[in-house]
């Protein structure tokens, strides 16, 4: 299934801010670019049992969602599909026959207590947040909540919270939490953005802060490294960071280096600490300055790296020829592989970095000349639902 709508869950307990986050969200689109689908959308239709039984139904366990709908129609508007979503009336418990018509939309937020809880709903998001709030703030926000939009009194409201949604929330929401990528703790002063893909020729990512100061310089640290940036001005992955580990295994002290497609330089200053020559290229001058930085800050001597700002088609490579040859990236590096296969030592290596769809036949083999071999083939991450970044290790067997 490909895509080119981002999928972001929002997961916590009752009260905990989940709404608060999607609507900073929504404040940073234009509004027929992003769209809210809450999960309470989704409650099984109960109208068949009386309103009193109704009243003690356990709306909180994850039997009561019909997660097989919710499942299909996030699909189907990820496919580009129009769906006909539910509509729930919580004074009565029960569906309408009226639905809501949801089109499409470039963002797609899945708010809800248990988002983060369903395998199928996970393995569809693109980013999962889980929002952390003590259980006395969340109580005081659901009786407000429940009594001013949903006809509640607070008798029914307390009973509901220590029969169901408190030993629930312990039981399938709180275990949740360790499926997400960020946890935004109530009150706090960290700062979170969410990362809407690389764009451009710069690789850029597109970011919208939607908790803390609006300030994207960060600190990353890996394997005795540390990397300083702008994340929003540079390419840099911290999910390369086993591969500039194995990669760093592979070089030996004295090998020179050519690194493509630097950006701020993680896997340049990664091998240049192993004692490699490494030249560094990248057409944007904002990776230049952080690349210097980088260097700079993890004692990397000045014989054993150089930085250029340029386009890897204009560079004057003149007769240089390396050891080993690094192709980051992943969105482009096959137009680029006749050009730099060339520059290859002869019994020297390329690391090519490629997206890889699981619904195509890619044959890196068939891509190469004569005197080249693809030695290994490693699949880093999940790049979406539908492909994955690979790395394939190809070694130079003829001059």
């Amino acid at each position: 299934m490909s895509s080119t709508s981002i999928l972001i869950g929002i997961a916590g307990g009752t009260g905990s801010g989940k709404t608060s986050i999607a609507n900073k969200l929504l404040e940073e689109y234009d509004k027929g670019d992003i769209i809210v689908i809450e999960q309470d959308a989704y409650y099984r239709d109960i109208s068949h049992i009386s309103l009193e039984e109704r009243h003690l139904h356990n709306f909180d366990h994850p039997d009561a969602i019909d997660i097989e709908l919710f499942n299909q129609q996030l699909i189907s508007l990820l496919k580009g599909q129009m769906v006909e979503i539910p509509i729930y009336d919580f004074s009565t418990h029960s569906r309408l026959k009226d639905t809501k018509t949801v089109n499409p939309h470039r963002v797609i937020i899945v708010e809800g207590i248990l988002t983060l809880h369903y395998y199928s709903l996970r393995e569809l998001m693109d980013i999962k947040i889980f929002v952390d709030t003590p259980d006395d703030i969340r109580f005081i926000r659901r009786i407000s909540r429940d009594i001013e939009n949903r006809n509640r009194t607070v008798e029914s409201v307390i009973e509901q919270y220590l029969k169901t949604v408190r030993p629930m929330h312990q039981q399938f929401v709180e275990p949740s939490k360790y499926f997400a990528d960020i946890i935004i703790p109530e009150g706090s002063k960290n700062k979170v953005a969410i990362d809407l893909g690389v764009k451009g020729d710069y690789r850029v990512r597109k970011l919208k802060m939607i908790h803390g100061e609006d300030n994207f310089v960060a600190t990353h640290k890996e394997n005795g490294l540390t990397f300083v940036l702008d994340i929003s001005k540079v390419y840099f992955s911290p999910r390369l960071s086993m591969e500039r580990n194995r990669l760093s295994k592979l070089v030996s002290s004295g090998e020179t280096v050519l690194d493509a497609f630097a950006g701020a330089a993680p896997f340049s200053v990664k091998l240049a600490n192993q004692g490699a020559f490494v030249k560094s290229i990248d057409s944007n001058p904002d990776a230049e300055n952080w690349a210097r930085h980088n260097y700079k800050l993890n004692n990397i001597s000045e014989q054993n790296f150089s930085f250029h700002c340029s386009n890897v088609e204009d560079y004057n490579f003149g007769n240089a020829r390396f050891d080993r040859i690094i192709m980051n990236n992943p969105t482009n590096s096959l137009s680029y592989l006749p050009l730099l296969s060339a520059l290859v030592k002869f019994n020297g290596h390329i690391h090519f970095y490629y997206i890889d769809s699981k619904e195509v036949d890619f044959n890196i083999e068939s891509m190469l000349g004569d005197g080249f071999i693809c030695t290994k083939v490693r699949k880093v991450h999940p790049y979406s639902p539908s492909a994955l970044l690979k790395v394939f290790d190809i070694k130079r067997t003829k001059h």
